[in-house]
């Protein structure tokens, strides 16, 4: 007989509480919606604000639960004797991860669809407490306090769907059925002595017991559950949010076949999601009745046109087709000016071309690059097969040689030079990577390649020519295809001066003018830019693209442009140029325009005596991978530019880099490169007392353009890590 009981949470709060939760998630959640959002769509029109109305498509989430259950039930301790104990109205608590997603109900303002998946963990520790007399074997009684237990472990798979019902921003309500798989393990009822301490039973001579008595019980794999639920949104970026919500369950199917075995579980959750919107968007500002948009169909003549727009009550429910005639366009505007050799600005430019005399200074890579595991020279280095033919060669022959082309002559070039300068002795190291078969031979066999084409076919005493293998010098990582492919090489070192100063190619070039062009471009000073670009085209050539994910300033943006890039360029057809730009809602506006290209002609006599225009083109080459700083031969390179640039000349700096890499720290990288070869010129100008340099643009390119060399060869790479120092000079005829 129970003589003394210690009650649990009693029945009442399970089902007076889910009617008070109900009651709290339909009225006190609309009370502080003001805590969680921005009011509703005519309030953000009086309140003269923008709100973001992107409609979503599907929003994808993970939610962690935790709560207690209570469980309305009556189990009998011992079976068909309900007077000697029972298990009422029991607290357990419960765990939970959840997958879903959720996605518009079409037709139905503010209702989304959700669903999901889930599993449970509802561990069952059932406890009721007894007082009962106890005899000892001495004839000694006592009051023992026992306690009759039931454990279980309880898990469950759901599988969900349902209503959210989303009446302002940020606030959520919901209501979701769910079907729950059940598995019930680790079943056990026993009775424990809690006190005395160390009093044991007879039978097991341990505290506990089995309780044999007891009906077994039954449990079903399938449950039905009810559950609603509130909570809020809180944004985390554009995409991403954290969902706090309250909720409670109700399991409206037995958990016992035998037994009457509801619960109801009170829970909070977090969860996070991923949300995918749609590019339309209803966007709702103070704005007249009449907007003014700019014509998409117009050129740089801006034509203003006047539509009418959806009144405010009814934005929330008007079509995307409705939305794109309201807000097809977003302002925007570009204007270009020349920039003269005074750095001055002046509208309408028209850009001339004519002859002028131009040189190139090319150098040399002191590298000659090899296939993987090959100790032959690969086929695209030139080569002659007797010494009657290396005879004939000429380097200064080579006009319009390219900096490659000139590359693939390094070895005619080094045979040519050795025997001009007998004194001369070279050292040629030879390198392998890695990943190559292990071969301790194959760095030295193409040293040895590359002495013998220098012995056999140009004569040079082998006594002048030294081989070795060692490690390349400034390697390439070798974590890379590419930087692996740059280390396989045949290094030159040389007593003495050095055989690989650059090559200087002459000739006449189509040069522009004015010097630079700049572009002026404009957008809503209330918009939000997303992206934007500048596209310069001549025919089906792009020229250059200027992009970026923002404005300087929100508003405006100037970009430079030095018409040195036309140097080799004799087409005389329009040049066209377009500024896009699209916003944070996907509203997208555009502006554009041309340049007149016409040839310089003389017009008159007096034009014979005007100052001609005369270009040197230095190249810096050889930059370490992913890195700004000036190496010993730049430096060198920098001070013979120092000494050569005339009084009144105006340099022109631009950076380049390779292929590898984002495109957006390659144009910083190019960028700091130019910057550092400028400090460093104006610098050795002050230490050889001459006057400072007047340098009109300092810019980077990112990867070269008009300068592109094939980046699938190591010497094409190695040339795109380059700045290109242009000295333009005005003289008399």
């Amino acid at each position: 007989m129970r003589s003394s009981e210690q009650k649990s949470l009693p029945s009442v709060l399970g089902r007076q509480g889910f009617a008070f939760l109900v009651l709290f998630s339909l009225f006190a959640f609309p009370t502080v919606t003001p805590l969680f959002s921005q009011g509703s769509a005519h309030d953000h029109f009086t309140d003269s604000t923008k709100v973001d109305k992107r409609k979503l498509q599907w929003r994808l989430g993970v939610a962690g639960l935790v709560g207690l259950t209570t469980h309305q039930t009556t189990l009998d301790i011992y079976h068909g004797s309900s007077s000697c104990g029972e298990f009422t109205d029991q607290v357990t608590g419960v765990t939970a991860l959840r997958l879903f997603f959720e996605m518009p109900l079409l037709g139905l303002p503010s209702f989304l669809l959700t669903g999901g998946a889930g599993w449970q963990n509802r561990p069952i520790n059932f406890s009721e407490t007894f007082t009962n007399p106890a005899r000892y074997l001495d004839g000694v009684s006592e009051q023992v306090v026992t306690q009759h237990r039931l454990d279980a472990s309880v898990s469950a798979v759901s599988i969900s769907g349902g209503l959210l019902w989303e009446p302002v921003q940020n606030l959520r309500l919901g209501f979701t059925p769910s079907l729950l798989l059940l598995s019930v393990s680790d079943v056990r009822q026993y009775e424990q002595i809690a006190s005395p301490l160390g009093a044991t039973y007879t039978e097991t001579n341990d505290f506990q017991r089995p309780i044999y008595r007891g009906g077994k019980l039954d449990f079903n794999n399938l449950g039905f559950e009810i559950s609603t639920f509130g909570g809020t949104r809180l944004p985390l970026g554009d995409r991403f949010a954290l969902i706090p919500e309250l909720g409670v369950s109700l399991m409206t199917t037995s958990i016992e076949k035998s037994y009457q075995w509801n619960t109801t579980t009170f829970h909070a959750s977090m969860g996070f999601t991923w949300e995918n919107r749609s590019k339309k968007q209803e966007l709702i500002a103070t704005i007249p009745s009449r907007l003014s948009l700019i014509d998409p169909g117009d050129t740089h003549q801006i034509q203003v046109t006047e539509v009418d727009i959806v009144p405010p009550q009814s934005v929330d429910t008007a079509t995307d087709a409705e939305v794109d005639n309201i807000l097809s366009e977003l302002y925007a505007s570009i204007s270009v000016v020349g920039v003269d050799d005074a750095g001055n600005e002046y509208p309408d430019p028209i850009i001339e071309i004519r002859e002028a005399p131009w040189s190139r200074s090319i150098p040399f890579i002191p590298h000659l690059f090899f296939d993987r595991g090959s100790p032959t020279i690969p086929s695209r280095y030139i080569r002659f097969k007797s010494g009657e033919e290396a005879d004939r060669f000429n380097f200064d022959s080579l006009v319009s040689i390219t900096p490659i082309d000139l590359h693939h002559h390094l070895l005619n070039v080094l045979g040519q030079r050795l025997r001009s300068r007998p004194e001369v002795s070279v050292t040629i190291v030879g390198t392998a990577t890695q990943d190559e078969e292990p071969n301790p031979e194959l760095a030295l066999e193409r040293a040895k390649s590359v002495r013998t084409y220098l012995t056999d076919v140009w004569g040079i005493d082998e006594r002048r020519v030294s081989v070795s293998s060692g490690t390349p010098t400034n390697p390439s990582s070798e974590k890379t295809v590419d930087g692996r492919s740059e280390n396989r090489r045949a290094e030159f070192i040389f007593d003495g001066e050095s055989l690989l100063r650059p090559v200087v190619v002459e000739g006449l070039a189509s040069v522009a003018s004015p010097p630079a062009i700049n572009f002026h471009a404009e957008v809503d000073d209330t918009a939000s830019v997303a992206d934007w670009n500048i596209t310069v085209r001549q025919g089906n050539k792009v020229l250059l693209r200027f992009d970026s994910t923002a404005m300087p300033d929100q508003a405006t943006a100037s970009k430079y442009w030095p018409l040195n890039d036309l140097r080799i360029n004799r087409d005389l057809t329009p040049i066209h140029y377009r500024f896009e730009v699209t916003d944070i809602y996907g509203q997208k506006g555009a502006d554009k325009g041309s340049f007149r290209v016409l040839e310089h002609v003389t017009r008159t006599p007096e034009e014979k005596t005007e100052k001609e225009l005369e270009v040197k083109e230095y190249m810096l080459v050889g930059f370490t991978y992913n890195k700004a700083e000036l190496r010993p031969q730049h430096v060198a390179e920098i001070y013979e530019i120092a000494r050569a640039a005339e009084e009144g000349a105006w340099v022109e700096i631009t950076g380049f880099t390779d292929r590898v890499g984002d495109a957006l720290r390659n144009r910083e990288l190019a960028l700091e490169r130019a910057r550092n070869v400028e400090k460093r010129l104006q610098s050795v100008r002050f230490s050889l007392s001459l006057p400072e340099l007047s340098v009109t643009s300092v810019r980077g390119s990112g990867e070269s353009s008009s300068d592109t060399f094939d980046n699938n060869l190591p010497e094409g790479r190695i040339f795109s890590r380059m700045v290109r120092i242009t000295v333009n000079r005005q003289s008399k005829e």
